[in-house]
């Protein structure tokens, strides 16, 4: 079974390559190489820890909640993975649009 899940995961990234190889392309490569070669590559640590902790935060107000509304026999695991696959939807077309 953990075979079958790697070779999803191996395709899933390779999958997810191909998409940045061609947003790449359209987006014009050279220009976007520029941009990646000007990144300051110091500020990646604090990118993501600062991106880290705000999703700690927003799982802590997610857990707040759920208290609040008395669904306190779901597990910290099992919530954080609920909160975390609520995100599948903020990146494929069916993700509402509230404009």
């Amino acid at each position: 079974m953990m075979g079958n899940i790697k070779s999803k995961v191996v395709l899933g990234l390779l999958l997810g390559v191909v998409v940045i190889v061609d947003l790449a392309l359209a987006a014009d490569l050279p220009q976007v190489l520029d941009a990646v070669r000007g990144f300051e590559w110091g500020w990646l640590p604090l990118i993501l820890g600062l991106t880290s902790f705000n999703y700690a935060l927003r799982f802590g107000k997610w857990d707040y909640y759920l208290r609040g509304m008395g669904i306190d026999n779901i597990a910290w695991a099992d919530s954080l993975k609920v909160f975390l696959g609520g995100f599948a939807m903020t990146v494929t077309p069916g993700k509402p649009d509230y404009h």
